[in-house]
């Protein structure tokens, strides 16, 4: 019986840490992809891995709504290259449309941050998605 009850909880702790993996792509370099709080994409070829972390702040203007600012939203990313791991915040201000950019080291990350505020809904952490696309150069 003590048997059993060790091979069913060394079962149970296994699934357990299985499911705290992260969640991880390969995507190409110049394509681009998208990731959930708590995944990361590894950049094939590149000495690049990328997490998104968190989102730090949303503060931007919902669309249904007439606002004096237009907010922001921070996303918090972590980058590994070279056995380096750095913290970035990736910001992106409310209601431009513009093409947000990120220099890290010899990367461009072009991204922004999806779905956009509507006043009616509110936005839970795991529906937040940041579509990223990491070229070489400036």
């Amino acid at each position: 019986m003590k048997r059993l009850a060790a091979v069913i909880s060394l079962l149970l702790v296994t699934v357990l840490l299985a499911s705290c993996t992260l969640a991880e792509v390969t995507v190409p370099l110049g394509q681009e992809f998208s990731l959930s709080v708590g995944h990361r994409a590894v950049i094939s070829g590149e000495d690049l891995r990328i997490e998104f972390v968190d989102v730090v702040t949303d503060s931007r203007c919902p669309k249904d709504v007439v606002c004096i600012w237009a907010g922001e939203v921070k996303c918090l990313v972590e980058l590994v290259s070279s056995g380096s791991a750095e913290r970035v915040e990736l910001t992106e201000p409310g209601l431009t449309g513009d093409t947000n950019r990120q220099a890290f080291k010899e990367y461009q990350l072009t991204f922004t941050v999806t779905p956009y505020p509507v006043s009616t809904k509110p936005i839970e952490r795991g529906d937040y998605r940041l579509v990223l696309t990491v070229r070489k150069g400036a």
